[in-house]
């Protein structure tokens, strides 16, 4: 019984350790406030559409009006994942800027852009003409 105990003990810290790290910042704060909380420590099974949820539930948007993007290759400076005030202004030719799938896991993306930190980027879906 002991041996249970300790195995389920050692799992319950294993996925503690699975957990991924993150930031989420506005693309354009000037049309999308910046979030409160930015810093978030997600389940590797987490989906970009609970991201856009998060985002939702602390802007005015819906979640279906959000869209999510990964900045690749930030390195921040002093290893820390503090960004600089007019972050909103970045120049894309620093950082290329890749399109999420709603569908897609923390733990795909994570693989994907084998990174230290992850920062993701929100921004609000265009809206399609003509329809």
């Amino acid at each position: 019984m002991s041996k249970l105990t300790n195995r389920l003990k050692a799992l319950h810290e294993s996925d503690e350790m699975l957990k991924i790290s993150l930031m989420i910042v506005s693309l354009h704060e000037e049309r999308i406030p910046s979030l409160k909380r930015p810093y978030l420590c997600c389940s590797p099974t987490s989906s970009v559409r609970h991201l856009c949820q998060y985002v939702a539930m602390q802007t005015s948007l819906e979640a279906s009006e959000i869209e999510m993007l990964i900045i690749k290759d930030f390195h921040p400076v002093n290893n820390s994942l503090i960004l600089p005030k007019e972050f909103g202004a970045f120049d894309p030719n620093q950082n290329e800027l890749h399109l999420l799938d709603e569908q897609q896991t923390l733990e795909e993306i994570n693989a994907r852009f084998t990174q230290h930190h992850l920062v993701f980027a929100y921004r609000r879906k265009a809206k399609h003409e003509g329809n």
